[in-house]
C-alpha cells in the first residue's frame, strides 16, 4: 500500500493554515471570538489539540527518514519493531508527566496578534469609535468581539496582526536566539533587555576572552525559559514571579537528576567563590602597588577586566543556566588572575 511521505516537523507546522480551525481553536458563544483550546493554558500542561494532532499525523524526526507517531514512538503500521533512525525524544513519557508542549515548542506560535488604532482606522474615521481603546480591559475587548465578530462577521486578520505557526529549522535551533524570542517577547513589554545575563549564558555568549559560543545543550534540544521556571514565588519586593525548579529535569530525565542538579549547583558555587576570592586578592595587590606609586601593566589590567566581566555574568545570570560554559569561564578567569598575580608579585 502506498503511503504518503510524512513531512518534516517544521513543514507540518507550516501547513496548519490548511487544518480545520476547530482542531486547535474554539469559539466563545458570546463573542464568537477564537480561543486556543488547551488543557488549561500555557504553563499548565500538555495541550490536548497538540496531542490529538500529532497522534493522527506522524512526523519525521530530524535526521531520520521514517515517520513516527507521538503516542507510540514507532513507525505507523509497524507491529512492534522500532523504526530505523535516531529518536530525539520519546514523547510518551513527556505526555505522561504532563510536561507543557510549549517547554520545547513555544516558537510554534510567533506573534502577538496586536491591534493598533491604525488598524481601526481602516474602517472607522471618527474618534468616537476609539474612546475606549487606550483603556480597554477584558470587558471592552469582549464587546469589540461581540460587535465586530459575532454581529458583523469580521475575520481575525481584519483587525489583528498575523500570528505565524512555524518552528525554527532544527539545524539552527542551537545556534540562534530565535528559539527563545517568542517567550522573551512576553517579558520585554515591561522589562526591556531584562535577564540579558541569563540569555547570554543560555546561548553561551557575553563573556570576555572566549571567542566561540557554547550554547546550553538543552537550548539545542528546544528547551526555553518556561520549561524550568514553573514554581510560583516572590522577589525581594514581594512581587510575584515564577521561580525555576528541578521539576522539569526530573520529569524528563528521572529522579536521579535531582541529585545531579544539586551537584551542579554546588560545583558552580564553589568555583565562583574561588574566582571571586582570587579577584579580590589581585585587586588588593593592585591597590597596594598604586599606593606605592608603581605602575600596573596593561596586560594585568586587561586580565582583571575580563575576569570581572565573566564573574559578574555568572553571578548575575546564575551559572546553572549553562553549567559547562560557566565552569569554563571561571576556570579561564582563575588562570588569568593567577598569571596577573604572578606578574604583580615580581620585581
Amino acid at each position: 500500500m502506498n503511503r504518503r511521505r510524512a513531512s518534516a516537523p517544521w513543514q507540518v507546522v507550516q501547513t496548519l493554515s490548511c487544518v480545520k480551525t476547530r482542531m486547535c481553536h474554539t469559539r466563545a458563544r458570546s463573542s464568537r471570538a477564537l480561543t486556543v483550546c488547551t488543557s488549561g493554558g500555557r504553563g499548565t500542561g500538555v495541550a490536548r489539540p497538540c496531542v490529538r494532532w500529532h497522534v493522527r499525523h506522524p512526523i519525521v524526526p530530524f535526521g531520520s527518514t521514517s515517520p513516527r507517531s507521538l503516542n507510540s514512538g514507532r513507525k505507523p503500521g509497524a507491529s512492534g519493531a522500532a523504526a530505523p533512525g535516531p529518536i530525539l525524544m520519546d514523547h510518551r513519557d513527556i505526555v505522561a508527566h504532563n510536561v507543557d508542549c510549549t517547554s520545547c515548542h513555544f516558537d510554534v506560535v510567533q506573534g502577538q496578534a496586536a491591534v493598533t488604532t491604525r488598524d481601526c482606522a481602516n474602517c472607522h474615521d471618527q474618534q468616537k469609535y476609539l474612546v475606549d481603546f487606550d483603556r480597554r480591559d477584558t470587558d471592552v475587548v469582549a464587546e469589540y468581539h461581540r460587535v465586530h465578530v459575532a454581529a458583523q462577521r469580521a475575520r481575525c486578520g481584519d483587525c489583528h496582526r498575523a500570528i505565524q505557526h512555524r518552528l525554527i529549522d532544527p539545524t539552527h535551533v542551537g545556534t540562534t536566539g530565535g528559539l527563545l524570542q517568542p517567550v522573551l517577547n512576553d517579558c520585554r513589554h515591561c522589562h526591556p533587555n531584562h535577564h540579558h545575563e541569563q540569555i547570554e549564558l543560555l546561548l553561551g555568549t557575553g563573556s570576555a576572552g572566549v571567542l566561540a559560543a557554547l550554547p546550553n545543550a538543552m537550548v539545542a534540544s528546544r528547551l526555553n525559559c518556561t520549561a524550568c521556571h514553573t514554581k510560583p514565588a516572590s522577589d525581594i519586593k514581594g512581587d510575584e514571579l515564577i521561580k525555576a525548579s528541578q521539576g522539569t529535569c526530573i520529569a524528563c530525565h528521572g529522579a536521579d537528576y535531582e541529585r545531579l542538579f544539586q551537584q551542579w549547583m554546588d560545583e558552580i558555587s564553589t568555583y565562583l567563590r574561588a574566582a571571586e576570592a582570587m579577584l579580590a586578592r589581585v585587586s588588593n595587590r593592585i591597590d597596594e602597588l598604586r599606593a606605592e606609586g608603581r605602575e600596573v601593566p596593561d596586560s594585568v589590567v586587561q586580565r582583571i577586566a575580563e575576569a570581572r566581566q565573566n564573574v559578574q555574568l555568572i553571578r548575575a545570570g546564575n551559572g546553572i543556566h549553562n553549567k559547562n560554559y560557566a565552569l569554563e569561564l571561571l576556570d579561564l578567569s582563575v588562570q588569568g588572575l593567577d598569571q596577573a598575580m604572578t606578574t604583580l608579585m615580581g620585581p
